[in-house]
């Protein structure tokens, strides 16, 4: 009998359709996550519906599209949808619910999301560089390996409300967060940016308790009027050339932190420990309290 035919060569693999995030996500993570057009999100929605999910009205599934303004097309909801991969680039989503919303490796550049509530939400891989948000809540938001480099997140004290806008027990780890401006979070605990980049960040009027910034980058960062309670920080952690002005840091653990180039201003340090911290000559205008800081440089006096 004639021998079998030869098998055919192996299929090339197939390229990854998921983005490449600056911050160390490689792409392997999204490539099984397709951007998704409107009728894909249709198709999903009708899923959903079918188990006693509602999404809402047709109009709202053609709000799902880049520049557009997902609440004024009669979408107030988006929440607990699996929204991995939409392309939402530029849309408006102030106001919108995103509670528990999975938009990994969403793209999500430059979008607003002024007052949204994205409780539980997830993040992963997203591309959110350039988002502006005021007002929003990512309390236990899944933003690892996330792209808001250049954004600005920030949030105000309503006269009749406590703070609005937290990002407490949030998960940033991995995540790009360069050239990018948090401001006003007084009352967020337990945020995680452990080995996430910060450089150029600015951190104003923040409270910060129990973050953990454990390989966290800070190069070249600004701390503006901030508090750091609780901080937990690692040999990795790099806050070389770090500008500190009127900065709290009470009961930290920063061992072996990298401070060469830090400039502090005004900086209350207490029940701190920094012993192994690299500092060299920069000027430190420091009140230290109850700290254990042994390799400090000798602090000039107070002008």
């Amino acid at each position: 009998s004639p021998p079998p035919p030869p098998s055919p060569p192996p299929s090339p693999p197939e390229q990854p359709r998921g983005m490449s995030i600056g911050s160390g996500l490689s792409t392997h993570h999204c490539s099984g996550i397709r951007l998704l057009d409107a009728d894909a999100i249709h198709a999903a929605a009708a899923r959903r519906q079918a188990l006693g999910i509602a999404f809402g009205k047709a109009a709202c599934m053609q709000a799902l599209r880049p520049g557009s303004k997902v609440l004024a097309a009669g979408c107030p909801s988006l929440a607990h949808l699996d929204l991995r991969g939409a392309n939402l680039s530029h849309a408006t989503l102030d106001g919108v619910d995103l509670t528990g919303t999975m938009l990994d490796c969403a793209q999500l550049e430059g979008a607003t999301l002024h007052n949204t509530h994205a409780e539980g939400a997830s993040f992963t891989g997203a591309n959110m560089a350039g988002v502006r948000a005021t007002d929003f809540t990512f309390e236990r938001a899944d933003l690892t390996f996330v792209d808001l480099s250049r954004a600005e997140l920030r949030a105000s004290v309503n006269p009749t409300v406590a703070v609005i806008g937290h990002l407490s027990r949030a998960n940033l780890t991995g995540a790009s967060l360069a050239d990018a401006t948090l401001e006003g979070f007084e009352d967020s605990q337990d945020v995680v940016l452990d080995f996430a980049n910060l450089h150029r960040a600015l951190l104003s009027k923040c409270v910060l308790t129990r973050p953990s910034l454990r390989g966290t980058r800070l190069v070249a960062s600004r701390l503006h009027h901030t508090e750091l309670i609780g901080a937990v920080a690692s040999p990795t952690t790099l806050l070389a050339g770090t500008m500190m002005t009127d900065v709290g840091l009470a009961s930290c653990n920063f061992e072996g932190v990298e401070l060469s180039g830090a400039r502090m201003l005004r900086v209350s340090i207490s029940d701190t420990s920094l012993r192994g911290a690299t500092f060299d000559t920069a000027p430190l205008d420091l009140d230290l309290t109850a700290t254990e800081a042994t390799s400090l440089p000798r602090t000039p006096p107070r002008i």
